[in-house]
């Protein structure tokens, strides 16, 4: 674990492992988009109808064996990507919890990130 998350997780009484502030899946899914759109497609048993960049309820579209890629569902508040999802309500939530914490801390947490060595890109 780097040393900036290990500060900032301490700072805000946050658990090392197991939190939704935690997971990288969502930034990743994004970031790295392409590569796994890439790779899905490459695959040709994943393929059929794509709903890509779809914003709404799921059912709206109906069609069997659908594959749901970038698409927010306004009624559940996923984001899903091939067939994995991150609910953004609980990351709403998780980042409203801390929220007094991070104002609370603010000068604390800032220390301790320009303390620490820069990122890797990974």
């Amino acid at each position: 674990m780097d040393l900036r998350g290990q500060c900032l997780r301490k700072i805000l009484d946050l658990p090392d492992q197991g939190h939704v502030l935690g997971s990288r899946n969502l930034r990743n899914y994004l970031e790295h988009f392409d590569e796994k759109l890439d790779a899905w497609a490459a695959d040709k048993s994943g393929w059929g109808l794509v709903a890509l960049d779809n914003l709404g309820p799921f059912g709206m579209i109906k069609a069997e064996g659908i594959k749901y890629i970038r698409c927010f569902n306004t009624m559940t508040y996923d984001f899903v990507f091939l067939d994995e999802s991150v609910n953004l309500r609980e990351l709403s939530g998780a980042l409203e919890n801390i929220l007094p914490s991070v104002t609370h801390n603010k000068d604390a947490a800032l220390d301790a990130s320009r303390k620490s060595p820069p990122l890797q890109n990974s």
